[in-house]
């Protein structure tokens, strides 16, 4: 069999600093800067949707009694397979990984173990569901999601729990019901992640639910009161949105910068009734979903001449927002689905070949991998930011990938698969590559 080239990543040199410093000469216009420790710490969203309809795959058939369905959970297969995907994770440059997805109407279940009434877009509460519905033998003490977080626990890998998603409805979104209140809301979440050892939370907002989630009553004290309960706990929780401006915050009259002209959705999560910034207090972290759910990224750090999206989707806005000084709690978001070394996957029309110039270690090439081009533009944005006076470097960027079912199912002695190339390429050039000036 012919020989294989080495995967893309591994053509960096280890001490890549010295192949970037031949280029980076002290009368060229770029200068050596350190990229910032956590680009090289990475998050990933895992579809607990695909894992449910794999899970059976570690169900052992009744061979006695074959009428009486099936028999028993294969605790070792699960963990098994568990390991492989945090391993293959792990050397990929990621230490946590996103469950996706549960639901904010389902809190009470989850606290109390009932999972008789659920929200048919809760993927996690379901599957905890088929655990105590099916037929199916779970030896005393097992539980899939304590299994998940124990095992990612002992290999170092931390677990987040995602809320909300692209298939929530309004409905998902109700905070307090009859009887509850947001203090008592957010207490109920954060033991249960205490209880199961995961460490964040993430709230996915898409389409309409921003405006049910803006209209859900205290959803900014059950936020207050989750993010100071978590920050005492080592544990973190973060805001999940859409990258545009005008959908999210700014809303439909926006004048500049002027939060007083807002009216978008979410903008209670943004600035209190005085118009004074409190992300920072609600939050420990801002993902922005800067791609469509097709194959294009909205992505720049502020106006340029060639965007046709001015300014809808400009970071040094959302930086404006957030303060300049928490520009670490944004985090940008890139996905398996967007070809990011063609230009026509740029949906501003801001090329991020530009400068054309030879000398410069972050112009995306055609011939890039798609990984290895979306570092680059995420390394451009951030030396972009330098360039504009922005001190504080942004935060880690996270992944989301393409969903397929085949992604989820173990493959030979129960290995993961769902660790893909562009993925790999992607992290491994951020923590292979510096960016010049």
């Amino acid at each position: 069999m012919a020989e294989q080239p080495p995967p893309y990543h591994a053509q960096f040199p280890q001490h890549c600093e010295l192949q970037v410093l031949k280029h980076c000469p002290v009368d060229s216009r770029y200068r050596l800067l350190r990229v910032h420790p956590a680009y090289s710490q990475q998050e990933c969203y895992f579809d607990m949707g695909g894992l449910s309809g794999s899970i059976w795959d570690f169900i052992k058939w009744n061979q006695i009694n074959p009428n009486e369905g099936y028999e028993e959970f294969q605790v070792t297969a699960f963990t098994n397979y568990l390991r492989s995907l945090f391993a293959q994770m792990k050397s990929a440059g990621m230490n946590q990984i996103e469950l996706s997805f549960s639901q904010l109407c389902d809190l009470d279940a989850y606290s109390e173990g009932n999972f008789s009434k659920i929200s048919v877009n809760d993927a996690i509460a379901i599957l905890l569901q088929q655990m105590i519905t099916s037929d199916v033998h779970f030896p005393s003490g097992v539980d899939i999601l304590n299994l998940i977080t124990t095992t990612a626990n002992q290999l170092n890998m931390k677990v987040a729990l995602s809320f909300g998603g692209e298939n929530a409805s309004p409905a998902d979104f109700v905070i307090v019901g009859p009887g509850d209140t947001p203090e008592g809301q957010a207490a109920k979440l954060s033991q249960f992640m205490q209880k199961y050892g995961i460490a964040s939370v993430d709230f996915d907002v898409e389409g309409i639910n921003a405006a049910a989630l803006s209209n859900e009553m205290g959803a900014a004290a059950f936020f207050l009161t989750l993010n100071d309960q978590l920050s005492s706990m080592g544990k973190t929780s973060t805001l999940t949105i859409q990258g545009s401006l005008t959908q999210t915050v700014w809303g439909s009259t926006h004048q500049g910068d002027d939060p007083k002209t807002f009216n978008g959705p979410l903008k209670p999560l943004f600035y209190d009734q005085n118009d004074q910034p409190i992300f920072y207090k609600l939050f420990s972290g801002l993902n922005l979903m800067m791609y469509d759910n097709g194959s294009k990224y909205y992505l720049d750090a502020k106006i340029f001449p060639d965007d046709i999206l001015i300014p809808d989707w400009c970071i040094e806005d959302w930086l404006t927002i957030i303060e300049p000084v928490h520009a670490g709690l944004v985090h940008i978001g890139f996905q398996d689905a967007t070809k990011y070394q063609l230009n026509s996957s740029s949906a501003s029309g801001h090329i991020y070949d530009e400068p054309n110039d030879p000398t410069d270690p972050l112009a995306v090439k055609s011939t890039d991998p798609s990984g290895v081009a979306g570092a680059k533009i995420f390394l451009q944005i951030q030396r972009q930011l330098i360039e504009d006076g922005y001190t504080a470097p942004l935060g880690a960027p996270f992944w989301w990938p393409n969903y397929d079912p085949s992604r989820y199912a173990p493959g030979p002695s129960n290995q993961a698969q769902f660790i893909s190339q562009p993925m790999i390429d992607f992290y491994s050039t951020l923590q292979n590559l510096e960016i010049c000036r």
